[in-house]
């Protein structure tokens, strides 16, 4: 699975790390957390979710 499929969260590593989904699709570890440990803000996580649906454009 890529880090990031463009435009396709589902098939997106770093999607689903961010929604805790990632070990149904065979990963490892914990939900990826925020700055310092700190969970990720709805608002942020929203950033992330609209970046990959645009396109994940540099």
């Amino acid at each position: 699975m890529d880090r990031v499929e463009p435009g396709d969260m589902e098939n997106s590593y770093l999607w689903r790390k961010l929604e805790d989904t990632h070990k149904a699709a065979g990963g490892k570890g914990e939900k990826m957390p925020g700055t310092y440990g700190e969970p990720l803000t709805s608002q942020e996580i929203e950033l992330f979710r609209a970046w990959i649906a645009r396109g994940a454009a540099r």
